[in-house]
């Protein structure tokens, strides 16, 4: 391995264990090493033997493998195949902060393999981009038009990070996004924000770049009342949506968690787990399936077969993807009939 894996390595053990709030000491006594080798460990100057790094690992609570480069590819994998062009495993952001008064940054780290991403939150990209107060976990997806992050904080605030950003067609061109900060503990925020994928220089340009308003930030600054009721307004009319080729038990009933933790319209999923979902929610939030998904093209009998099935399974709202072929062929009878008859089905159950 070469000499800036292991400073790579050393630095990502650092920030885990300043994340989570354990000093060097307290760690090298779990794992019976001494503060010394540990910080040797940190710094990269001493090549940490794998034995080492799972105890590591185990006294930090964490998975190896946010430490290690990824060794495997789902071929099977859809968003793999389709969007591998795209991928990027390192991203810097970048966006100003009113409270501070200054530009910030963070590093993005995602695996591919797996579809899981890393994000050091409020870092010094210019010279230590590992060491982060706040690391959060979450997946990378891709669609036709942009990526999008889902992030979660694994300690205190436990708080959730929404990015999203255009597809980086231009390799040395950075890209403007948003990011979204959301919390039970504090009104969330929310910032535009500049992606690259090479560090950038701090300059004023940057910062006027970034720089947003009073009149912009108006309903996003912390501690108004009125400020928090239009954000619980917004999240109310929001469904809470996973609807991943791949989603699975473990992650629709994540999602129903946070609907009901943040009071969403609704939680869209998979009509395969939408009577588990329904028995699972016991009438918190109302469950929302979507048939004839993805594409639409479907026959009307089976679309319609579905809206029966998912409303006996328990389901609240039944959304439909119409044969968009149909409207481009000029066949908006055929697409009205064809509404009209999955609404019949919804009328039956009133």
């Amino acid at each position: 391995m070469q000499p800036s894996f292991y400073r790579t390595l050393g630095q990502k053990i650092k920030a885990c264990r300043k994340a989570k709030g354990i000093t060097l000491t307290e760690l090298a006594d779990t794992i019976h090493r001494s503060p010394a080798s540990l910080s040797k460990y940190e710094s990269g100057n001493v090549n940490i033997a794998l034995d080492a790094l799972v105890e590591i690992c185990t006294a930090l609570n964490v998975d190896i493998a946010e430490f290690l480069p990824a060794t495997y590819s789902d071929p099977d994998n859809v968003d793999i195949l389709k969007y591998k062009k795209h991928f990027v495993d390192q991203l810097y952001i970048y966006w100003y902060s009113g409270d501070a008064k200054k530009v910030k940054s963070a590093l993005i780290e995602n695996s591919h393999p797996s579809m899981k991403s890393v994000l050091y939150f409020d870092t010094d990209t210019k010279h230590m981009e590992y060491q982060s107060d706040f690391i959060y976990h979450g997946e990378v997806t891709y669609s036709d038009t942009c990526i999008m992050f889902y992030y979660t904080n694994e300690e205190p605030p436990f708080d959730k990070i929404f990015i999203r950003m255009p597809l980086l067609f231009h390799k040395d061109h950075p890209q403007m996004g948003i990011m979204s900060c959301i919390s039970l503990f504090y009104q969330g925020v929310t910032a535009k924000i500049m992606v690259s994928k090479k560090p950038l220089t701090f300059t004023p340009e940057l910062t006027k770049e970034l720089f947003i308003s009073p009149e912009e930030t108006g309903s996003t600054k912390r501690g108004s009342k009125m400020d928090n009721q239009k954000i619980q307004e917004i999240i109310a009319s929001c469904d809470h949506t996973l609807l991943k080729v791949d989603a699975t038990w473990e992650q629709v009933r994540a999602i129903c968690d946070d609907a009901v933790s943040y009071g969403t319209a609704s939680v869209c999923i998979p009509p395969s787990y939408a009577k588990q979902a329904v028995e699972y929610m016991k009438g918190q939030i109302p469950v929302c399936v979507v048939i004839g998904f993805p594409n639409g093209y479907s026959t009307t009998a089976s679309k319609v077969f579905e809206a029966r099935d998912a409303i006996e399974n328990g389901a609240s709202e039944v959304d439909m993807v119409i044969n968009v072929g149909w409207v481009k062929d000029g066949l908006y009878d055929k697409v009205l009939d064809e509404i009209r008859q999955k609404d019949e089905v919804d009328v039956e159950r009133l």
